[in-house]
Parts: structure tokens; C-alpha cells; sequence
């Protein structure tokens, strides 16, 4: 009875954390078109540009449920990041383990800053580690109705991201690597398990990919059509970045688990930790997979930090440490709980924190207050997240041609323009960005209230507003 009282106390924290503030961020670019497209899921086509359909349905369901706004569009999220914590509890480990490893998702700045933006990295962590559970707990017990409920985890991660390929390649690649001649025997043993427990599985990535039966064709072209999109991303790097892109990411935030977890596998690789090993496979992989992909953004970090935290931890539970390493990890651990308050309550679109990347700035939401209950004409081709912010207003969008009339009340302009009858208001920022410009003797300024090392770049826009005659 005690144990479930601490956590469910630690779940509630989670649930607080996650919940409180959850619309003070403007709404980024990703968020506003995952929510555009769920406004109109009607005419939802799976296009792997936007990543699975699962998001777009459930936050459907959210919204009928609870109305739309920023914050249930973000309410998804931060229901599988409580759940994910809820996952631990069922984990073997020891109880100790457990505990840690919870408050510290609990807390962590990348967990919980991701736990409250509308993306699918969060769900998919849930999903990667339900498949582990599901997966050991099957191993040990061998029970046949738990081959099922996998593949349909499985699937729905697939419904989910298409970073699940990489989540299945590193767990299967253990297990032949591993365990090959296990692996072919359990094939083969289990010839006619596999086709029945595959049924809901593909039922499952049938109906979300056929936009539940709207478009069935797209269920069978989902696949490589997202591979062919992912891998074009990747020679191209539209979004590239260093090998060692994730590095000071995890050093910033997250340095207790970083450094630990480094230890950890030295100390398990050496003692041949068989159930350690796995882990470790799954945090180097995740690591040098991702840090090689041409597609570098923060939130892959989840998928890297995730391994870590339980080597990290079970490391600190089972290895004596010594005082002035303690103490270190104290310290360092009270900064990434400072980071945390930071990111996620202070200052959440401060695009000089790592996690805040190409950030709606906050000047949009003051605009938006200006514009509601006009008609507005936006003449440019950088407009997200207007559309979503603006969605019962009167708003026609004008990228490349500009009428010589408009009959709008207010216009927003990518250049300077002069049109006959309205006057310019304000210029605002619309995002945000930072380049990091090391200097070492702006590093304590920088790293206590994120001031110095570049000033932030900005995309501005111009207002203008209709002349009163």
C-alpha cells in the first residue's frame, strides 16, 4: 500500500508539472500545422512530411472532448509523458531503481519540455519502451497472448513515427546479434503464432493509414513512400547539423544521466551485465544513429536520453559512490532542475535554450489579440502559426502575387510595402533562432539566465492597419 501511495505521489507531481502553464509557449511552427491538420481531419492523407497519422486522430478525440484551444492541442502529449512515468512502476527492477528513475522523468527538462508540445517523440517513447516491457515479459513467461498485444504496440507505433523502423532495427538487431540461433529456432517454433498475432496489428496500421477507410490505397503505399521521403531528407540534411549535434544538448541539460550513464557502461560491459548489455546496445546505437542521420532537431534527443536514464540509474543503485563524486551529481542535479523551471516555466520561447528551436516568438500572440474580429490579409509566403492562431477570422494568404486592392482591415507583409490607405503599425519577430557564438567569459552569464554567447536571429514581419476615414 505504501509503494502505490509514492507512485501514485509521484505520478501526481508528473501530472502537475506537465499540466500547469501548458499554454504560456506561443504555439511553434509543428504544433500549429499537427493542429491545423486535426481541425480538419476530414480530409486527413497520410503524408510522412507531418510523420503518422495516431497524433492527428487522438488529438481529434481531445478536441471533441475538451474543445479547442493551445492547451488541449497539447493535452495529448502530456498524457503519454504521465504515462510513460506510470510505465516504470511496472518494470523489474529494484524498487529503489524505480523510484529514481520516475522523479527524474519526472523532472527531466528534455522529458518534460517535450511532454508539453505537440509531437510525436514523447508518444513514441511510451510506445518504445511499452515494446520492451511486453517484449522481456514475454521472454521470461512465454506467454502466447503477449506476441499479439506486441505487434499491435509495434504497429501503432509505426502509426505513430516513422523513427520506429529505427527502434525496431536496434531491438531485433540485438536479439540476432545476441541470441541468432534462439531467434531461428523461435521462428520456427512458433511458424503459425506469428500470422495470427500479426492480424490486429495490420488491422490497426490498415485503418489509421487508410485514414480509416477513407483512402485505402495509402495504407499500402505509407511505407515506402516514407522511406523514400526520409531518406531524401537525410541526403539533402534540410535540417543538418554536427555529428556531435546532441552532445551539448545532453550536457547542458541533462549531465547527472550523462555523465552516470557513461560510467554505467563501462561498469556493465565489464561485469557482462546480460540485461545491461541491451541497454547499453540501445543507448550507443540510438546515439551514433541519430547523431548520424542528416536530420538534426532537439527533440530526437528523446530517443537517445531514454537508454541512458536507466543505465545511469541502476548504475548509482547498484555501484557505491563516493562522496565528492556524490556530491558533483548532487550539484549538477539541482542545476538540471534549475534548467527545467527554466525551459519549461520562465521562459519557454527563449530560442537561446537548446530545446526552444526555431521558436514562435511571443510577439505573435500579442499581434494576434490585435488582429481578432478583422479581416486580415497576410502577403507572404512565412506565415505558420497564423493559420491556426487566426482560424475564425476572416484571412485571405497571398504568397507571390499582391491584388492591387485589398479589402482587409489589417495586413501583414513579409517586405516593407506602401499601399494606398493603410499605415504600418508595428514590425514584430514571427520566429526566432540562435546560432551559438562560444565565448568563454560569457559562459556563467550564459548558463545562469541564458544571456550572452550571440544575440538570437529573427524572421520579422510588418503590420498595417487600415485607415479610418
Amino acid at each position: 500500500m505504501k509503494r502505490k501511495l509514492i507512485a501514485l505521489g509521484i505520478i501526481l507531481l508528473a501530472s502537475i508539472l506537465r499540466f500547469i502553464y501548458l499554454d504560456l509557449r506561443p504555439m511553434h511552427h509543428d504544433e500549429s500545422v499537427h493542429a491545423w491538420i486535426t481541425l480538419h481531419i476530414e480530409n486527413y492523407v497520410y503524408d510522412p512530411a507531418y510523420h503518422g497519422p495516431f497524433l492527428y486522430y487522438s488529438t481529434h478525440l481531445i478536441f471533441k472532448l475538451f474543445g479547442i484551444s493551445e492547451f488541449s492541442a497539447r493535452t495529448l502529449p502530456v498524457i503519454f509523458g504521465i504515462l510513460l512515468i506510470a510505465l516504470i512502476f511496472f518494470m523489474k527492477m529494484k524498487w529503489r531503481t524505480k523510484i529514481l528513475i520516475s522523479l527524474y522523468l519526472s523532472i527531466s527538462p528534455v522529458f518534460l519540455y517535450y511532454s508539453r508540445f505537440l509531437r510525436n517523440d514523447i508518444i513514441m517513447a511510451f510506445w518504445t519502451l511499452l515494446i520492451y516491457i511486453l517484449a522481456t515479459e514475454y521472454l521470461e513467461r512465454e506467454k502466447r497472448i503477449l506476441i499479439p498485444a506486441l505487434f499491435s504496440v509495434v504497429s501503432l507505433s509505426l502509426c505513430t513515427k516513422e523513427n520506429a523502423l529505427i527502434t525496431l532495427f536496434i531491438f531485433i538487431s540485438f536479439l540476432l546479434l545476441r541470441y541468432p540461433g534462439e531467434v531461428l529456432r523461435w521462428i520456427r517454433e512458433n511458424g503459425k503464432l506469428i500470422p495470427i498475432s500479426l492480424i490486429p496489428a495490420l488491422l490497426i496500421y490498415f485503418l489509421f493509414f487508410s485514414s480509416f477507410l477513407s483512402h485505402p490505397e495509402r495504407a499500402l503505399t505509407a511505407l515506402p513512400d516514407s522511406l523514400s521521403h526520409w531518406f531524401e531528407m537525410h541526403r539533402i540534411q534540410r535540417l543538418g547539423g554536427p555529428f556531435y549535434f546532441y552532445f551539448p544538448i545532453l550536457l547542458l541539460y541533462e549531465s547527472p544521466v550523462l555523465i552516470l550513464s557513461i560510467l554505467g557502461c563501462i561498469h556493465f560491459y565489464r561485469e557482462g551485465d546480460r540485461k545491461m548489455l541491451f541497454f547499453i546496445y540501445w543507448f550507443l546505437t540510438s546515439f551514433l544513429i541519430y547523431s548520424y542521420l542528416g536530420e538534426k532537431v532537439p527533440w530526437l534527443s528523446i530517443h537517445i536520453l531514454l537508454p541512458a536514464i536507466f543505465i545511469a540509474f541502476e548504475f548509482l543503485t547498484r555501484v557505491p559512490m563516493r562522496k565528492p563524486l556524490l556530491l558533483v551529481l548532487i550539484l549538477l542535479l539541482s542545476y538540471t532542475v534549475y534548467s527545467s523551471v527554466l525551459v519549461n516555466y520562465v521562459h519557454p520561447a527563449n530560442p537561446k535554450e537548446p530545446l526552444v528551436y526555431v521558436q514562435t516568438s511571443v510577439d505573435v500572440p500579442e499581434v494576434v489579440k490585435e488582429l481578432k474580429g478583422h479581416r486580415i490579409a497576410i502577403l507572404s509566403d512565412d506565415y505558420w502559426p497564423f493559420p491556426w492562431y487566426l482560424r475564425d477570422e476572416s484571412v485571405s494568404y497571398w504568397s507571390k502575387t499582391v491584388p492591387q486592392r485589398l479589402d482587409a482591415d489589417y495586413i501583414i507583409a513579409k517586405e516593407e510595402i506602401e499601399i494606398e490607405g493603410y499605415e504600418k503599425v508595428r514590425d514584430f519577430r514571427l520566429r526566432e533562432w540562435w546560432i551559438p557564438q562560444p565565448r568563454f567569459e560569457e559562459l556563467p552569464s550564459y548558463l545562469i539566465s541564458r544571456e550572452g554567447m550571440g544575440d538570437p536571429g529573427a524572421l520579422w514581419l510588418h503590420l498595417y492597419k487600415r485607415l479610418e476615414t
